[in-house]
């Protein structure tokens, strides 16, 4: 494309007349500035994306502390904890703990 616009600025008589070349000039120009910026949203987008998984890894240490929490207080007796851990506990037992769901 560089090399065609170069051509139509220096020998101005091969250009056909329906063809504009500042606007050309310009169109390349932000065809440009287009790649730089989506190149930046690229970066923004990773930033983003990492984020999100520092802060879905936050939430899932915090709740899966609460389902701990909650099978603590079942097996100590306090009252309204065992709904809440059985519940939970298909979501967050793993392991020896979890208990395999036939189909």
């Amino acid at each position: 494309m560089e090399s065609a616009l170069k051509y139509m600025k220096t020998q101005p008589d091969t250009v056909p007349p329906f063809v504009d070349v500042s606007t050309c000039d310009n169109y390349l120009q932000l065809y440009h500035q287009y790649t730089e910026l989506i190149l930046e949203l690229e970066k923004v987008k990773k930033q983003m994306e990492d984020v999100k998984l520092q802060i879905g890894n936050d939430v899932m240490n915090m709740t899966k502390a609460y389902f701990h929490n909650a099978k603590f207080a079942s097996q100590s007796g306090i009252r309204g904890a065992e709904p809440i851990y059985k519940q939970l506990k298909m979501n967050y037992a793993v392991g020896r703990n979890s208990k395999k769901v036939s189909v």
